[in-house]
C-alpha cells in the first residue's frame, strides 16, 4: 500500500448530486487522479481520499466510492468565534482531520475545485516536502497552545495575485504575499501532535484571523517567523486565479471552479473534463 495519498475536502450541500458543482468537481478530480490517461498518477498505487462532512449524502459517498475514491467521514470541528464568510466554508475546519490519517507518510491536499493538466504525483519528490525539524524560538512559543511535534512536513504555494505572469515569481509581483500560502494546495505529513496543536488554536479566540478559516489557521501555525515555517513548492504545480496563458505555459494544475471561472476563455477546457468524467463513469457503470 502506498504511504502517499492525494486528498480533498467535501462539505454537504442540499443540491441533488448532479446539481452540486463541488460534488461534480470532486468526481472530476477522482477521474483525473485515478483514471484519465492524460492526468492519472504514474504511480497507480497512490489513493485519493475524500474527507467528507457528516451531512454529505449517502448517495454522494457511494458514488465517490464507486468512482474509486476512499471516503472518510470526519467529525465536526467548530469554534464559536470562527464564523465562515460564506456557507460553502461553514464546515471547512473538518479538513484538518486529514492530519489524523497517520497511515500515510505524506498527503497532497487539493481543493475540490482543482483541475489537472498532467500527472502530479511528482509533487511527493519536491524538495519542499522533506521532513523539517521544529525550531525552538522562545518568542514563538505560546503557553496556551499545545506543544508542537518535534518534526513536521508542510509545503505550500504563495497566494497568487489575480494579475500574474507564468511561471510566477516574486520579482514580478505575481504573488500577493510571498509569506502567505493558499489553503487549496499543499503537502504535509499527517500527525496527531500537529492535529492537536491546530485544534488547540481553535480554542483561543483571536489567535488567528478567522476570515479565511483553515487557511489562516494553517498560515499562523506555519508562519515564517514561527517554529514550523512552511516550505515553498515549485511554482509550476498549481495556479490560483488561472488564465489561458498559465494553461498554455504548462502549469500542472488549475485552482479554479469549472462552473464559474474568473476567465471565461478557460471554461471550454474546464468543462471538457467534466464531460469526459461523465462519459467515462457512465460507460464503466454499464460494464
Amino acid at each position: 500500500k502506498s504511504k502517499r495519498a492525494f486528498a480533498t475536502f467535501l462539505a454537504g450541500e442540499e443540491d441533488s448530486d448532479e446539481n452540486d458543482p463541488y460534488f461534480v468537481a470532486v468526481r472530476v478530480l477522482t477521474y483525473q487522479l485515478l483514471h484519465a490517461k492524460e492526468t492519472a498518477s504514474r504511480d497507480r498505487s497512490i489513493p485519493f481520499v475524500v474527507m467528507a462532512t457528516k451531512n454529505v449524502s449517502e448517495s454522494k459517498r457511494n458514488r465517490l466510492r464507486k468512482d474509486g475514491a476512499i471516503v472518510v467521514v470526519g467529525d465536526w470541528l467548530y469554534a464559536d468565534w470562527v464564523q465562515a464568510a460564506t456557507s460553502a466554508w461553514r464546515d471547512i475546519m473538518v479538513k484538518l482531520r486529514l492530519w489524523e490519517l497517520t497511515q500515510f507518510d505524506r498527503i497532497a491536499m487539493l481543493d475540490g475545485d482543482t483541475v489537472l493538466t498532467e500527472p502530479i504525483d511528482g509533487i511527493f519528490d519536491d524538495p519542499a516536502v522533506t521532513m523539517q525539524t521544529t525550531l525552538d524560538l522562545a518568542d514563538a512559543i505560546k503557553d496556551d497552545e499545545q506543544p508542537l511535534p518535534e518534526k513536521y512536513a508542510f509545503a505550500g504555494i504563495p497566494e497568487m495575485s489575480h494579475e500574474h505572469g507564468y511561471p510566477p515569481t516574486d520579482e514580478h509581483h505575481d504573488f500577493m504575499n510571498i509569506n502567505y500560502f493558499n489553503g487549496g494546495f499543499f503537502v504535509f505529513q499527517p500527525s496527531l501532535e500537529a492535529f492537536n496543536y491546530y485544534t488547540s488554536l481553535l480554542q483561543i479566540p483571536g489567535r488567528f484571523d478567522p476570515s479565511m478559516m483553515e487557511q489562516n489557521l494553517l498560515n499562523y501555525a506555519h508562519r515564517r517567523d514561527g517554529n514550523m515555517p512552511w516550505q515553498q513548492l515549485g511554482n509550476t504545480w498549481n495556479i490560483h486565479y488561472p488564465t489561458v496563458a498559465d494553461l498554455d505555459g504548462g502549469v500542472k494544475s488549475l485552482h479554479e471552479k469549472w462552473w464559474t471561472p474568473e476567465h471565461a476563455d478557460l471554461k471550454p477546457y474546464l468543462e471538457s473534463w467534466r464531460w469526459q468524467m461523465k462519459g467515462y463513469f457512465e460507460a464503466r457503470d454499464k460494464l
